[in-house]
């Protein structure tokens, strides 16, 4: 094991992954006290460990097609302790492949409204913002002609706290912020993404894998 302490809490929807989840994590001696699993509905899975106090260094959420909705799940956030610790969330989305460095900047501005819109609060990851936020894009692969696959990271803004929490239907994992289905999701394999969050020496590390 690593020196440092890293614990990983990892969610996965599909009963059969979360089957595999449980097999893998025994097989490679990933014990409980290193690797806690759920099988929850992602939103589910993000109001519980803020709720349970989970102190989050990243939460990384790795299904491109819809991670960005589920950030309204974040809606609320209960920031704690003196310092009100902020973790970095790693969204993947898929975005237009830009051909020059301007349609970078058009292609990161609408993977940034996006993710605001989810929020519930315009403008918190604004340029004027992006320093305190640590906001950035980047590409992680190209998926097609026209498309990439994005990861898009930034530390939760302090103006979510203040937006109203969402209303969440446990008993059904497909419904967002306006009450649509939108699809449940589920977060699956560590190199698609996942959340996760790293402590330091006076705190166990945390991943927190969606």
């Amino acid at each position: 094991f690593h020196k440092t302490r890293i614990v990983c809490h990892a969610n996965d929807l599909n009963p059969v992954s979360y089957r595999y989840l449980q097999g893998n994590a025994k097989g490679n001696r990933c014990f409980s006290d290193r690797l806690v699993v759920y099988n929850l509905d992602a939103r589910e899975f993000i109001r519980r460990m803020n709720e349970q106090g989970v102190e989050a260094d990243h939460f990384i959420m790795n299904l491109p097609q819809l991670a960005p909705e589920f950030l309204d799940a974040f809606r609320g956030w209960k920031f704690r302790g003196e310092e009100k610790k902020r973790p970095l969330v790693h969204v993947h989305c898929f975005g237009e492949k830009a051909r020059n460095a301007d349609e970078f900047v058009r292609v990161e501005r609408q993977a940034q409204q996006r993710c605001e819109k989810a929020l519930g609060s315009p403008g918190c990851l604004s340029d004027s913002k992006a320093s305190d936020n640590d906001f950035g894009v980047r590409v992680v692969r190209d998926v097609g002609p026209r498309k990439n696959m994005l990861c898009v990271s930034f530390r939760l803004p302090r103006e979510v706290g203040g937006v109203e929490k969402i209303e969440l239907n446990v008993g059904s994992s497909d419904c967002g912020a306006d009450g649509n289905a939108n699809g449940g999701k589920r977060d699956r394999t560590k190199d698609e993404g996942g959340a996760s969050t790293d402590g330091t020496d006076s705190h166990p590390s945390k991943r927190i894998k969606e």
